[in-house]
This record gives structure tokens, C-alpha cells and sequence, in this order.
């Protein structure tokens, strides 16, 4: 991932290579979402003994996959909305142009699919708040965005955030629900982990160990509750879990 980035990064100015990229990544995206949309309508599943569950995604958990389709689904709005006439269009007049739209749809519509399952407040304000930024965008800078009917796509995604956020949803799937400790727990067990010499301080307990962390310095409150029987393997925040397992040397090394 590091050279492919030095990679993007060295061909930036190659608008040609910039065009393959955003399509290979909107089309990774639309497959991605096809696989999980089948899965949640329980119609196919990749043959797998993991992939069997109705939330499985390649992405992660549910609240990741929409997480992410919701910022592929707002990279794709702006694609079509800054596109105009000439050369060096986002996306081109030609067939390949027509894909790509193909693939902006797609994904809008997979996205919007699983906001409605899910039904989760948190992502209609995330919608919401991504549409108000592109008008002002498009209000702000008329120029950059030629063509207002094109705006039709983000306009239909925040009808549904403003539908769905005062009103519950009829798509009834079953769909796991995602779980985490909260983050008062979360900060618990990362501080207590790395109270356990310097080497944890700073090199954490280890990669993928937020698990045995969180056996071991649960709160025992949470023994009274319903999650008693259930083990965790992150914490409410990446970054905790990262902090917890890679200790301040991990984490400083990742934000750098």
C-alpha cells in the first residue's frame, strides 16, 4: 500500500492514469457491494464457511461496508457533477464514460439499500451533512460544477437520509447487529494494557490481541450485564485498539 501511494502520488499529473484508478476503485466498490447485498437478501453467498452470514462484507462489519460505500457513493456524486466539457474531463464522453456512470448508479443505489436495512441515525446525518457540503461546493464554486440537473443523484440520496431519519424502515433483514465496548471501557482496557511495563507502553500487547486485553481488564460491571458472555476483539475506536496492541510507538509510527 505504501508504494502503490508513492505510485498515485508520482503519476498525478498523468490524468490518464488518474482516470483508471477512480474507476478501479469505484468497480472494486460495486462488486464489494454486490457481494454483500446478495448476502443480506440471503440469495448468494460466496462459498465460503465465513461469508455464510447475512453481514458478512469484504469490507468489515456492517457500519464499516456502509461507512465506506457512503464515501465511495459521495466520490462518485462529485465525479459526475464536475465533469465537463474537453480533455481533461473526470469522466469522458465515450463509452467508458458510460461505465462509469453505470458504476456511480450502482453504487448509489447498493448504498442506499443498506442504509435502508440498517437503518442506523448516525449515517442518514453522515448523508445528510455529505449533500449540504456538495451544494456548497456547487453553490461556491459555479464553475467547477456546470450543470445543475446533475445534481439529481445527490438530491435523491438526501430525500431518503430525511425520510428515513424520522421514519422507521419497512426492509426487515435480520442483519447482525455490530457491538462494540463503549468508550469509557474502551480507554479502561487500553490503559491497563499499557500499564504493564515499558515494553507494553511502548510496543502495546501485540498485534490482534485486543481480545485476550479485554479478558483480562474488563470493567466487572460487565459481568451484571447482558454482554457478559461476549468477548470483544476491538475496542470502540481504532484507535484505542491500535494504541492497545501497538503501544504509543505503533501508533505514532501509523500517524506518521
Amino acid at each position: 500500500f505504501v508504494l502503490f501511494f508513492y505510485f498515485v502520488m508520482h503519476e498525478a499529473s498523468n490524468t490518464r492514469v488518474q482516470h483508471k484508478v477512480l474507476v478501479a476503485l469505484l468497480l472494486s466498490s460495486a462488486i464489494s457491494g454486490l457481494v454483500t447485498i446478495f448476502g443480506m437478501f440471503d440469495l448468494l453467498h460466496l462459498p465460503f464457511s465465513f461469508a455464510a452470514s447475512k453481514g458478512f462484507s469484504t469490507i468489515g462489519t456492517i457500519n464499516s461496508f456502509i461507512g465506506f460505500m457512503s464515501i465511495i457513493m459521495f466520490l462518485g456524486f462529485a465525479m459526475w457533477m464536475v465533469s465537463h466539457k474537453g480533455e481533461d474531463r473526470i469522466i469522458p464522453s465515450n463509452g467508458f464514460g458510460i461505465f462509469q456512470r453505470v458504476l456511480i448508479v450502482l453504487v448509489t443505489v447498493i448504498t442506499l439499500v443498506a442504509l435502508v436495512a440498517v437503518d442506523f441515525w448516525v449515517f442518514w446525518v453522515i448523508n445528510i451533512v455529505g449533500v449540504a457540503l456538495l451544494a456548497v461546493f456547487s453553490f461556491v464554486e459555479t464553475q467547477a460544477f456546470p450543470h445543475p440537473k446533475r445534481f439529481i443523484l445527490p438530491l435523491i440520496d438526501l430525500l431518503a437520509s430525511l425520510a428515513f431519519l424520522f421514519f422507521n424502515t419497512p426492509l426487515k433483514l435480520g442483519l447482525p447487529i455490530v457491538v462494540t465496548p463503549n468508550y469509557a471501557t474502551s480507554w479502561q482496557i487500553t490503559a491497563a494494557s499499557l500499564s504493564g511495563g515499558v515494553q507494553h507502553l511502548l510496543f502495546g500487547t501485540g498485534p490482534g490481541t485486543f481480545l485476550n486485553d479485554y479478558l483480562m481488564y474488563r470493567p466487572l460491571e460487565v459481568n451484571q450485564s447482558v454482554f457478559w458472555s461476549l468477548q470483544f476483539d476491538r475496542a470502540k475506536s481504532s484507535v484505542l485498539t491500535m494504541i492497545a496492541t501497538t503501544g504509543i510507538l505503533g501508533a505514532a509510527f501509523w500517524l506518521t
